[in-house]
């Protein structure tokens, strides 16, 4: 390719510091903001016409230097010194940049490079936070799990006794204190929280424990290597992957030892991966017996049945190939007719803009034409809205709702005043009341996994209280959990009817 251009003897180090100049360069002229991070191979700054040229085009700054200046940098390379790995942000990030780092070598994972991270403030940069939802997937309870239920309900109670929060409950009752039941509100989540946390099960290795064995022995066979090969101190890594084992590697001290125990660690890998099929069953019939004395109850053949034939659905799903396209999480591009003025419905000629700015302006624009087509009609007048309000909540409009205002001193016009009188209405008003029992119910219908709030207040934690499977009146700790958990329900009932 470079041949057909004349170029015989290309150098592709300056053939990409070229190529990526100009595109930072048209990335800012555009006025994007940039993030560019990377091994370079090259201490960046020592030669004016490689990176440092990116940089200049760009308007980029070193992330790392931004936030602990330039002195000692240490090497990114486990067998170099000098520093070859960068994140480079634009300069207007840079009051978003919250933290900067770079990690000791085999902090996370083995690499003969260290680990470097950037912290940006999300507010700041995106005029947003991010909100998360608690995927079902991630929740550490489950309320089909007896063990959990019994625990997250003497957790929540225990919680609440420490923190008084019944009594709070009771003192807001007698004498309305906003600031008090938002204070009360943020416990109860802590209590929530908290007790979920107490349900968390640690027990989710990879595959297996032999598997999980055998890899964390490679790896710090492998990091001993790096020791002794480059002289960089290790045992702070090695120390921290050590205690994930029930019996410590024994450390070799020469290298050919470390070479030779390597072949060894890999043999075992190997031969673990062999014995996949034998350590999925044992998982499975761990999880099977699980699922048994999740449901005492039920007959453990219909159990064995469901649950094999939950697997094979699934295994059945990943098998076939996925044939939805995959999203890109939000719109990349919108058509638009051409010329603009065109009617959609009609039109014949269309541009397609993919710029994410104009994506947004031509949508805003779209809106506001179509928001504003009734413009011109009896009841959009200024006059109205003035009288109504905007979201009909002025004393006019409660009036023409409860039949108590003629239509006619709203508008003159006969079609305006009978759409009026239409909206006029002879129904009491709705009941606020929730009642205890009403609340429960509607917590039971709705489905656990559906995600909910932010704060981490999914469902799991009330069908936990909903849940046939806390122990029956025959158990000796019926009696407590019982009352715990009348006790939770009465504090989240309390709350509720405090805030309508």
């Amino acid at each position: 390719m470079f041949c057909l251009e004349g170029c015989h003897n290309p150098n592709p180090r300056k053939i990409l510091i070229a190529d990526l100049t100009t595109l930072v360069s048209d990335l800012r002229s555009n006025g994007h903001d940039i993030i560019l991070m990377g091994d370079f191979n090259e201490n960046v700054g020592a030669d004016p016409h490689g990176m440092a040229s990116v940089l200049t085009a760009g308007g980029l700054i070193d992330s790392h230097v931004t936030r602990h200046d330039i002195e000692n940098e240490p090497s990114m390379y486990a067998r170099g010194h000098t520093r070859v790995d960068y994140i480079f942000v634009s300069e207007r990030l840079k009051p978003y940049l919250l933290r900067a780092g770079i990690e000791p070598f085999n902090q996370r994972i083995y690499s003969d490079h260290r680990g470097m991270f950037i912290d940006l403030s999300l507010p700041g940069l995106f005029d947003r936070s991010l909100t998360t939802l608690a995927s079902p997937v991630n929740r550490h309870l489950c309320a089909t799990n007896q063990r959990h239920v019994r625990n997250y309900i003497r957790e929540m109670h225990k919680y609440f006794q420490e923190h008084l929060v019944l009594q709070r409950l009771e003192e807001i009752k007698e004498k309305a204190d906003h600031t008090s039941a938002e204070q009360i509100d943020r416990d109860i989540t802590r209590a929530m929280l908290h007790a979920e946390l107490k349900c968390k099960s640690f027990n989710r290795l990879p595959w297996s424990h032999d598997l999980h064995a055998a890899m964390t022995t490679l790896y710090i066979l492998k990091m001993q290597l790096t020791e002794l090969c480059t002289s960089r101190q290790m045992q702070t890594q090695i120390a921290r992957r050590q205690v994930q084992l029930i019996d410590p590697v024994l450390l070799p001290e020469s290298l050919q030892e470390v070479n030779r125990a390597l072949r060894s660690a890999r043999r075992s890998c190997r031969q673990v991966a062999k014995e996949a099929h034998t350590l999925r069953k044992t998982r499975a019939d761990e999880r099977l017996a699980a699922f048994k004395l999740a449901n005492p109850n039920q007959d453990p053949k219909k159990l064995e049945h469901q649950f094999s034939r939950a697997l094979a659905t699934k295994e059945m799903f990943r098998r076939l190939p996925s044939i939805k396209p995959k999203s890109t999480g939000g719109l990349s591009m919108v058509k638009i007719p051409h010329p603009e003025t065109d009617n959609p419905k009609t039109a014949k000629n269309w541009t397609t803009v993919t710029d994410p700015l104009l994506v947004e302006q031509k949508i805003l624009a779209r809106n506001q034409r179509h928001f504003g087509q009734a413009a011109s009609t009896p009841l959009a007048t200024a006059e109205i809205q003035r009288l109504l309000h905007f979201g009909g909540t002025s004393s006019l409009a409660d009036q023409l709702l409860y039949q108590k205002l003629d239509p006619s001193y709203i508008t003159p016009d006969y079609y305006g005043q009978q759409l009026l009188a239409k909206c006029s209405t002879d129904v009491s008003e709705l009941n606020s009341e929730i009642t205890f029992d009403g609340m429960q119910q509607r917590y039971r219908c709705w489905p656990e996994r559906t995600s909910t709030s932010p704060s981490g207040r999914h469902l799991s934690h009330y069908h936990a209280l909903v849940k046939p499977d806390a122990p029956t009146p025959e158990d000796d700790e019926f009696d407590e959990i019982d009352s715990a958990r009348q006790a939770v329900w009465l504090a989240h009932h309390s709350i509720l009817k405090y805030s309508i």
